[in-house]
């Protein structure tokens, strides 16, 4: 082929005379499906086509079916995670392995890097792993799980990143209210509903916002990553050492955006002093 034309119109005349299966996986934009000349009136009759994609958004005016993949349930996580993990049952760390599947929510893909990790060391290991992953995120999870955060829009990667650090579980229209900025005309409601078709936040029958745990703790750590050392040099701060570490230190800095509070706990006395050089704190 010499041009994209000529093989548009070659795929277009061999899917034109046969019954295909036609799968296109981890598609993320419309351009994609054009360049293929992907036309579903142009397919045999009885032919199909299933498109794996992180966004919806990325199929364009193309009239589909939708399918949202399902997370595994507990007998599936376990099932997935002896398989990987032993050459048969194991019995003894049975409560591990029900430690491991209820942390890892579901997701396959945390399930398979966690059981191939521990699996490198040796299972007098394994309770402490697990506990440092339960505070930072595995590097290949991390990595996977951030590229839909990575392929957002400024605006809407610091909409992802406020919702994972403050609003978890809330109410949408009070979210919606906080966060609204009539200066720079922010009003989020349709950048929520983008971050619901690229699976990045889910709003519930009764009008939640709900991320899921291994999103939730992406989003904190790509904003623990902002300065692992300094929680004072962050753009937002919601874990209550960080924040009283800064707050009694007076560490914090003009980086710091945002900062989330609440415990029942007796909190030190703080002095307006450490707010002095929080300059940006909204």
């Amino acid at each position: 082929m010499s041009n994209h034309n000529e093989g548009v119109t070659k795929i277009r005349r061999l899917v034109s005379r046969r019954k295909v299966l036609l799968v296109l996986d981890d598609v993320d934009n419309f351009q994609q499906l054009e360049s293929l000349g992907i036309c579903p009136k142009w397919f045999y009759e009885g032919s199909r086509i299933i498109v794996t994609t992180r966004d919806k958004r990325s199929l364009g005016n193309i009239r589909y079916v939708p399918y949202q993949t399902m997370l595994l349930n507990r007998r599936e996580s376990l099932n997935l995670v002896t398989r990987l993990m032993f050459v048969r049952d194991d019995t003894k760390n049975t409560k591990f392995i029900e430690e491991v599947v209820g942390r890892a929510g579901g997701i396959p893909l945390v399930l398979t890097v966690w059981s191939r990790h521990f699996k490198q060391h040796e299972r007098e290991q394994w309770p402490s792993i697990l506990e440092t992953l339960k505070g930072i995120p595995h590097g290949d999870v991390q990595k996977q799980l951030q590229l839909s955060y990575d392929s957002l829009t400024p605006r809407l990667k610091k909409l992802f990143l406020d919702i994972a650090c403050f609003f978890g579980y809330e109410d949408k229209d009070f979210v919606v209210k906080v966060l609204q900025d009539e200066d720079l005309r922010f009003f989020p409601n349709n950048e929520i509903q983008y971050l619901v078709d690229k699976s990045l936040v889910e709003i519930t029958s009764d009008g939640y916002l709900k991320m899921h745990h291994a999103i939730r703790e992406m989003g904190l750590e790509i904003v623990r990553q902002e300065n692992e050392d300094e929680p004072g040099q962050r753009t937002r701060l919601s874990d209550i050492r960080d924040v009283m570490c800064v707050l009694t230190e007076c560490s914090g800095t003009e980086s710091v955006e945002s900062i989330y509070l609440h415990t029942s706990e007796n909190l030190p006395e703080v002095t307006l002093e450490a707010f002095r050089k929080m300059s940006n704190l909204s």
